[in-house]
């Protein structure tokens, strides 16, 4: 769902001979926040003058080797096998020596792929003047057992970049034997906002058959069970028993139907069918850039009710903020001390629908409180920038020593 984000000015001449290859399990057209934030951040990348490179994944009807915003994708893995390997090397050959290889850590393509996870260790060996950069994403939501699998390659990677504050502390306990430079690179909205006026927000909610006087509860993301989803439902469904004018429109899309997914997907549309009939359930799929903009404006109030609590890599709450909704969302174990304050959100506690329905009912029923948070939202979105962010990446390249020839 990634879009375009606007120009850098001239890069420097060191930045323009620099190149980069990332490496990323899914990226447009498939939908996620690591896609998503990928392919912002290499269009950031590129509009400072550095040549990107993405080696992805296959996907069906997508062309091997592309041009995207600046930015060469190459579509060359299929399996994530470690025989696939030298189709990284041979990318990293074309593009010659000094080539900087960020990995991406994290989505569902590489998950605990042998070949990810030893590829920092292979290049050590096989191509010795290449530096690997890795970015792991949620590396304090996992699990001992997952943390411990990706050691190879962070011990192995030259440099390593997070995006969540609070792992640092983590980072460093678990590397403590052997400690690559890193550095803390936040995120930022991965849907940007399409220019709107009073008019044009009336007829999107028109497109979507919502009257005037009806609030908006807009979820968006990923829908699987890790997002406690079906909880959003129960509250939804008490509003609507205390008469409150509301209807929940649902920005987004599902896992990939195997297994657990296919299963919690089928639950999920079994539990939205009534209200999707009786017309208060809005669902909008796997919708492309602009139109999800355009139905975040449409929107009255954001909700996310994470399980373990926000944090500041969840992406679809940044952009639900950079669209200066109000959000309500969930305080837990991942939630830093601050949160509420900085991002100007309304936090309740996690795992307790009732407390949000009550919260988010006194938001709905208030123009003023809206109107507080709105202003408290927009003053967040401000700090969130993709520039900002693709010139503190570049530097940390910047900070590689150059190898010898």
């Amino acid at each position: 769902m990634s879009t375009e984000i606007p120009s850098m000015g001239a890069p420097c001449r060191k930045e323009r001979q620099r190149k980069v290859l990332v490496v990323v399990g899914e990226f447009p057209p498939l939908l996620g926040g690591i896609p998503d934030y990928t392919a912002l951040l290499a269009q950031g990348l590129a509009s400072l003058g550095l040549h990107v490179t993405v080696a992805t994944s296959t996907v069906k009807d997508q062309e091997e080797r592309s041009i995207r915003q600046g930015v060469e994708i190459r579509r060359v893995l299929s399996q994530w096998r470690l025989s696939e390997v030298q189709a990284i090397l041979r990318i990293i050959d074309e593009l010659g020596r000094d080539t900087i290889l960020h990995v991406m850590y994290g989505g569902f393509a590489n998950r605990r792929r042998p070949m990810v996870i030893l590829l920092p260790l292979i290049l050590r060996v096989l191509r010795p003047h290449c530096r690997v950069i890795v970015t792991l994403h949620e590396f304090r939501a996992q699990r001992a057992r997952w943390r411990l699998w990706t050691l190879p390659m962070v011990v192995a990677a030259h440099r390593l970049i997070f995006v969540d504050p609070p792992d640092r502390e983590l980072l460093l306990r678990w590397t403590r034997l052997k400690r690559p430079w890193m550095e803390c690179i936040p995120m930022a909205p991965t849907i940007l906002p399409v220019p709107v006026t009073i008019d044009q927000r009336r007829a999107w909610r028109q497109r979507l058959g919502i009257s005037g006087d009806t609030q908006v509860v807009t979820f968006f993301g990923g829908i699987w069970r890790q997002k406690r989803f079906l909880d959003l439902l129960q509250v939804m469904n008490r509003l609507r028993h205390n008469t409150v004018p509301a209807c929940l429109l649902v920005i987004g899309w599902f896992g990939p139907g195997v297994g657990e997914n296919q299963h919690y997907e089928s639950e999920v549309r079994e539990a939205l069918r009534d209200g999707q009939s009786a017309g208060w359930i809005k669902l909008a799929e796997n919708c492309p850039p602009d139109a999800v903009s355009e139905y975040l404006h449409a929107s009255d109030v954001a909700v996310f009710p994470f399980p373990r609590g926000a944090k500041s890599n969840n992406t679809s709450l940044l952009t639900a903020l950079a669209h200066g909704l109000p959000v309500v969302t969930t305080s837990g174990v991942d939630t830093p001390d601050g949160f509420a304050e900085q991002y100007g959100v309304t936090l309740v506690p996690a795992g307790n629908p009732e407390a949000l329905a009550t919260r988010l009912e006194e938001i709905l029923l208030s123009d003023e409180e809206r109107s507080r948070l709105k202003t408290k939202a927009q003053l967040a979105a401000n700090a969130l920038s993709w520039p900002l962010i693709a010139r503190m990446t570049a530097a940390f390249y910047g900070s590689l020593r150059p190898t010898e020839r």
